[in-house]
């Protein structure tokens, strides 16, 4: 009997140890992959840069703002409709943008942005399973550009 009761107490050992097996031989799930579907419907965004500009026969550091909202297909294809804000040297400009980019997103999440100038590109990183959108200027290749970064929510 007493050896019949040793084996009992080791059923929860055992059972511990074979699904720690199962865990160690069972391939792990993959994490998320995305593509252009998981950039899909419509985001309202902020963004901020400062860039240098020639201003009275000299260089002066202009800033902007810019809102609005953009409409991804999930398909690669993105309608941006915005109000932008300048300042340069405290001169302010304000003006409404529509324009078509596109965009390709990467297994990992990243994003980029191409505008009507196929050398200017924007990058981008979907989070929160495609819901927000981080946006930087990273891979600019406008030389004048010094900064840009900003996010987008899903609505």
């Amino acid at each position: 009997m007493k050896n019949i009761n040793w084996i009992f107490s080791q059923v929860p050992f055992v059972v511990f140890m074979f699904i720690l097996s199962l865990l160690l031989i069972l391939p792990v799930s993959a994490a998320k992959t995305f593509d252009n579907r998981d950039l899909r419907g419509e985001f309202i965004f902020s963004l901020n840069e400062a860039e240098w500009e020639f201003y009275d026969g000299g260089r002066a550091i202009q800033y902007c703002e810019s809102v609005g909202t953009a409409i991804a297909d999930g398909e690669g294809n993105m309608q941006i409709e915005s109000t932008v804000r300048c300042n340069i040297n405290e001169t302010q400009t304000f003006e409404s943008n529509s324009e078509f980019i596109t965009y390709q997103v990467q297994p990992n999440g990243e994003v980029l942005f191409v505008g009507s100038d196929p050398n200017d590109v924007t990058h981008g990183f979907l989070l929160q399973q495609g819901r927000l959108l981080l946006i930087d200027g990273t891979t600019h290749s406008d030389p004048s550009i010094i900064y840009q970064h900003g996010t987008a929510f899903k609505k």
